[in-house]
């Protein structure tokens, strides 16, 4: 029997590291952009009246009423609520709670990058491609559970592909 072949060693390409904080800064600069983007849609049931609530009782039992009660565990509100409780509650305070979302998905998609694609050009086409996404902006732009949800999604691929599985089992918690 012959021995496999060792798999080819992969240089790094110096231009990664700018590119890697050009895509965070990209992300950074969406939230700022959005800071006046007020709660509308769903989000303001599932984010704004949601950690209203649990604000004004604070946090006292994760139990919302019927009218406020969308199936599943509270916990974007009772992100927003804690928020608000240490920083005030203001729409900027709700729009920086976003940030480190915002900062998850740009890691996680970062070492999808790595993980899935080979050069410093696919790397730099599927971020383009990612920023250029009108569902992505339209989503990452306002304090919603979507943008909540896809962090975690997202971070739980990465523990997927990395053969993580208590990470995994970690953000596939946090998804509900």
């Amino acid at each position: 029997m012959g021995k496999t072949p060792n798999p080819p060693i992969s240089i790094p390409d110096p231009r990664d590291r700018y590119l890697r904080w050009g895509w965070l800064l990209a992300m950074a600069l969406l939230g700022l952009l959005s800071l006046q983007v007020p709660f509308f849609w769903d989000n303001i049931t599932l984010g704004s009246q949601t950690a209203d609530h649990l604000y004004q009782r604070g946090l006292d039992g994760l139990i919302l009423p019927d009218h406020l009660d969308a199936g599943h565990p509270p916990l974007f509100g009772a992100w927003l609520a804690i928020c608000w409780a240490l920083w005030g509650k203001s729409l900027l305070v709700s729009h920086l709670a976003m940030w480190p979302f915002l900062m998850g998905i740009a890691w996680a998609g970062w070492k999808l990058s790595e993980l899935l694609l080979t050069d410093f050009r696919s790397r730099l086409l599927m971020l383009l491609f990612t920023l250029a996404d009108a569902t992505f902006l339209a989503q990452s732009i306002h304090v919603a559970i979507d943008l909540f949800a896809l962090c975690f999604a997202m971070l739980a691929v990465v523990a997927m592909l990395g053969r993580r599985p208590l990470s995994l089992t970690i953000w596939l918690t946090l998804l509900c």
